[in-house]
């Protein structure tokens, strides 16, 4: 990617309608509902326009909470270390990371919640009193009140106190505080509020969520590679396909097919995603938009940008006032941007873990 390529696509703008999907899904011997069963609902609103703008100077990184910081490593880089799907938040301040060694290591705010079942004065946990909630672990998707692990034999577990997410026939005023097996043989997950999906190691892609039914995993589509997101099960398929379910979940439903030599998906907001194709390019797109390019190389996709051969980490946030979004390379190996939520998630090249809070979510505003 050359900065007159860049400086080309300066206030690219997309003109595109917002579309959500939130639906229900299923595995069991039985025959699946009927589609007007499954309740699936997409929600269509009115079309905006986004304006993509790009800024060249780097942003530099705050200096983050010094109780929340952590460490992921210790001074350059190791050597082929894979930043994606190692670093989580929810969003108000709880941080979980997948560390070196495949500890799923947890802190933060609010940590005397269904994770851990442990009080930390004023709901804070610092870095230096973090907790591992469990060992070999590959990937973990956070749901609402519930946790989703892979873990290195590809079994998947979870624990917390939303009994939808893990087919969980307990009380959920007594949540699952020890982590449960579920299923075997997984190679991809992703969790929402009240439904789940996984992909196989055998390609199949299986959901299930809280509606009668369907709580239990159904097969909707074999030859799958992973999942991009739950609601409306933005998936890639094994040939680099990239689907979706438009209209909902369902075994009858045929997903529809978006784009093709497809590598990787990054969800951005406004179900805005970064697509990262075969042959390294970075695009931005909607569900009703056509791509737009970004970057005509990239090592991989991390969070809310992508990163350039050079090393560079470009992050895409939300300006204010609007729908814009920015460009920006960032003085940090990857980042998560809270779109002016509860502020920002760093990875610095060093390997420090910086967590900039917003001042409302430092002072212990956040939820709980």
């Amino acid at each position: 990617m050359t900065g007159n390529i860049l400086r080309r696509l300066l206030c690219a703008v997309l003109c595109i309608g917002l579309l959500c999907s939130c639906t229900a899904a299923t595995e069991s011997t039985e025959s699946p509902p009927e589609p007007a069963k499954a309740k699936a609902v997409t929600k269509r609103e009115q079309q905006v326009s986004v304006e993509v703008q790009w800024i060249e100077t780097t942003a530099e990184i705050p200096p983050g909470d010094p109780e929340l910081n952590g460490c992921l490593w210790d001074g350059p880089m190791p050597e082929g270390v894979d930043l994606r799907d190692r670093l989580y938040t929810d969003g108000f301040g709880i941080m979980n990371v997948i560390d070196l060694d495949g500890n799923l290591v947890h802190w933060g705010l609010s940590c005397e919640d269904f994770d851990t079942g442990w009080d930390y004065d004023n709901g804070r946990q610092p870095y230096a009193q973090r907790s591992v909630l469990m060992k070999n672990v590959q990937k973990m998707d956070p749901g609402y009140l519930a946790s989703l692990v892979i873990d290195g034999n590809q079994d998947l577990w979870g624990w917390g106190s939303n009994p939808h997410l893990l087919m969980y026939d307990g009380d959920p005023y007594y949540p699952t505080r020890e982590p449960i097996k579920m299923l075997s043989d997984v190679k991809d997950v992703a969790a929402g509020d009240f439904e789940a999906a996984v992909v196989r190691t055998d390609g199949r892609l299986q959901a299930w969520c809280r509606q009668e039914g369907w709580r239990k995993p159904v097969t909707l589509r074999t030859g799958v590679e992973k999942i991009c997101s739950v609601y409306t099960l933005l998936h890639i398929d094994q040939q680099h396909c990239l689907y979706y379910y438009p209209d909902g979940w369902s075994s009858q439903q045929k997903p529809k097919l978006l784009d093709r030599d497809i590598d990787d998906v990054s969800m951005l907001l406004w179900n805005f995603f970064l697509e990262r194709k075969t042959d390294g390019s970075v695009w931005i797109r909607h569900f009703n938009s056509k791509p737009v390019l970004l970057a005509e190389d990239s090592i991989q996709l991390a969070y809310n940008g992508y990163i350039t051969p050079d090393g560079t980490f470009w992050g895409c946030r939300e300006s204010d006032p609007g729908y814009t979004l920015i460009i920006q390379p960032m003085d940090s190996a990857c980042s998560i941007l809270g779109y002016g939520s509860s502020g920002d998630v760093h990875i610095m090249k060093d390997g420090e873990i910086r967590v900039c809070l917003n001042e409302e979510e430092a002072e212990g505003g956040g939820p709980g």
